[in-house]
């Protein structure tokens, strides 16, 4: 007998049925299927029934008996089902982003629209959000993560591992990577567990592939699945493109050690995809870099990532321009291009950037020396504006910069104002150790806020700065005593208080004397100092005077402005003989805010304080001394700046 055949018009399969039995069809492409729906066809003939005449299957022969089709719903989604599900996880999702507290989680995941058939899919979301809404919270107050509520979730979606879709398996696997071990470790074993077995089958892609291994890796390090992993994305290289590598470049990050053969192939394939990077890419692969240095070539890198970084200034997220500035920072790299599109991108965003994103662009231009005229006036007046809801360490980043680069805004009252306003209502939010540098900062250019020096300047606050190991920061201890002393020389009605452990450092950087002339400009600025006094026994070097400072010469006078001469380092006359000094001070390029001449902060502050002290100061800039090729020229120089109302005829 000849077979019989029938085609579904709802999923096309083809059925052979010999006998007049009932036929069972597991229709593919609907979840639930009537009678009314079901169709089949013959010779272009539609019929409509689930009891079919057998002269409509026979292709000859005896006429049989009805036959019975008995259609069953496959477990298998139609493609008109995925896209549903995917819009409603969609819809979900942005549902759950909109809420700002775990109870709005809670309250949704109540609502019975969301119930329907989306319950592990809604499990995962809700628990990727109260996840992420913990994590902004201080450890100590992340007490939800071992309430019921949150491990009953976590046991929901252990119990279904296996039934999760790839991309609600990652977002479970970024959840569990957000907390410790500890709030839900049989969370994070399930994961592990069912992501061996889907990465053994082999059931993600290369850029799925990247998303599992750095999670993993954060997860724990010395995990055996994270080597196959790394076998499976270089036996898959060629897949890596402008797409994914910013995902490569985060799991390579959670790995303890890049692998040999990845090392090569990943500066070449970088260099490569670079200028096709979108601006998002790009951030990421820098942060990336930050992280990896020592494990690939990352200054190259980065080099290659700067000349197209600088463009995307104005499409970046202030997420991104953050991490941008900090590989900058990271790489001691800087580029005049990207200062120009900071200046053209941030005046006019400033007021609606974060907080945190203003302060990175401030923590840039300060770490480079980089004096900005047009965001550093914009920043101080948005601070005016916005500056209550900075957190401390914004506020600080935000201050120092401006003595640091000896810069004052147009609105400087107004700015210091605001300042010495947020430090009498928030001083005790302040680190002591930030405190110190904000008040630094601002003797620097001369505006020391009195209100605040004793809160810091005090055996109290000494013994804080020195904690339990009983030792103070030298950086910090130096900045306090400089501070000490500007109050005292430039306010000296002001009584401060003293502290308990005298600074017993330079307040400069002091080169060893046997280094001292290494520096070829030294060398000949000493010769040119020889030849105008007379002999090198008229002046020293590298004095560190009482004050603390550094000078590079000093050369002393009597009443009758005759020059003084040493014997040892000693004057060969008594201390009364002595009627003016005479400090010389080189002035290098690091002196400088970058490629200008316009004098760093503490500089400035050195200068002001040894005119204080009844020294007369001679400055001796690198632009002016270096551009002199003769021993004439510099010594009619020398003379000049220590001599101004004398002259000499020839040299």
């Amino acid at each position: 007998m000849a077979s019989r055949l029938l085609t579904c018009v709802t999923c096309g399969t083809r059925l052979s049925h010999n006998s007049p039995k009932s036929l069972q069809h597991l229709c593919q492409a609907s979840s639930v299927i009537t009678k009314s729906r079901a169709q089949f066809t013959r010779d272009a003939t539609t019929l409509d029934a689930t009891t079919i005449p057998s002269v409509a299957l026979s292709t000859g022969g005896k006429r049989s008996s009805k036959i019975t089709v008995v259609l069953l719903p496959d477990i298998r989604v139609s493609e008109e089902t995925v896209a549903k599900n995917e819009g409603d996880r969609l819809y979900l999702k942005h549902k759950f982003e909109s809420c700002s507290t775990v109870k709005q989680v809670q309250k949704l995941l109540q609502n019975a629209d969301l119930k329907g058939g989306l319950s592990l899919e809604a499990t995962v979301i809700a628990l990727y959000t109260i996840t992420k809404l913990q994590m902004q919270k201080s450890p100590q107050d992340r007490t939800l993560l071992h309430q019921d509520f949150f491990k009953g979730l976590c046991r929901k979606i252990v119990n279904n591992t296996g039934h999760l879709s790839t991309p609600a398996f990652i977002l479970s696997l970024e959840s569990a990577n957000m907390f410790n071990m500890s709030a839900a470790d049989y969370l994070q074993s399930a994961l592990i567990a069912e992501c061996t077995l889907r990465v053994t089958r082999g059931e993600f892609d290369i850029s799925e592939l990247f998303q599992v291994g750095k999670f993993l890796g954060h997860i724990q390090q010395d995990l055996p699945i994270l080597e196959q992993i790394a076998e499976d994305v270089a036996e898959k290289w060629e897949e890596v493109d402008d797409k994914n590598i910013a995902g490569l470049y985060g799991f390579l990050v959670a790995l303890p050690r890049v692998p040999n053969e990845l090392r090569s192939m990943l500066v070449q394939k970088t260099m490569s995809v670079t200028p096709r990077l979108s601006p998002h890419d790009l951030s990421a692969v820098a942060k990336s870099l930050t992280r990896l240095q020592g494990n690939v070539n990352s200054l190259s890198v980065f080099l290659r990532l700067a000349r197209f970084a600088y463009k995307y200034v104005p499409r970046y997220t202030d997420a991104e321009l953050c991490d941008v500035l900090d590989a900058y920072i990271h790489f001691g790299h800087h580029d005049w291009s990207l200062t120009k599109a900071l200046e053209q991108c941030v005046p006019n965003r400033v007021f609606t950037m974060h907080p945190s994103a203003v302060s990175k662009v401030m923590d840039y231009f300060s770490a480079k020396r980089v004096l900005s005229k047009p965001i550093f006036d914009a920043v101080a007046e948005s601070f005016v504006y916005n500056a209550e809801s900075f957190s401390p360490e914004e506020i600080a980043s935000q201050i120092v910069p401006y003595g640091q680069l000896n810069y004052l805004p147009p609105n400087a009252y107004r700015f210091s104002e605001k300042v010495e306003e947020l430090l009498m209502a928030r001083f005790h939010l302040f680190p002591l150790e930030m405190m110190v540098n904000m008040l630094y900062s601002f003797a620097c250019v001369g505006r020391i806020p009195l209100n605040f020096v004793n809160r810091v300047c005090s055996p109290y606050a000494e013994m804080q700065l020195e904690g339990v190991s009983g030792t103070m920061d030298k950086e910090i201890h130096k900045k306090l005593t400089q501070l000490m002393l500007a109050v005292e020389l430039e306010c000296p009605q002001f009584q401060t208080q003293r502290l308990m452990k005298k600074f017993s450092q330079p307040l400069d950087p002091q080169v060893p004397t046997p280094r001292f002339f290494e520096h070829p400009t030294m060398y000949i600025l000493q010769q040119s100092l020889t030849n105008v006094l007379g002999g090198r026994q008229y002046l020293r070097h590298n004095v560190m005077l009482p004050s603390g400072y550094i000078a590079d010469f000093e050369v002393q006078l009597d009443k009758e402005g005759h020059v003084l001469s040493y014997n040892n380092g000693y004057l060969n006359e008594t201390e009364e003989a002595v009627d003016k000094r005479i400090v010389v001070c080189a002035l290098f390029p690091h002196h400088f805010c970058m490629d200008t001449h316009h004098l760093l902060g503490r500089q400035v502050m050195k200068m002001r304080h040894l005119k204080l002290l009844g020294y007369q100061v001679v400055q001796v800039p690198y632009f002016e001394f270096g551009v002199l090729k003769t021993d004439q020229t510099r010594g009619k120089y020398i003379h000049q700046k220590l001599f101004p109302t004398t002259y000499k005829f020839s040299w």
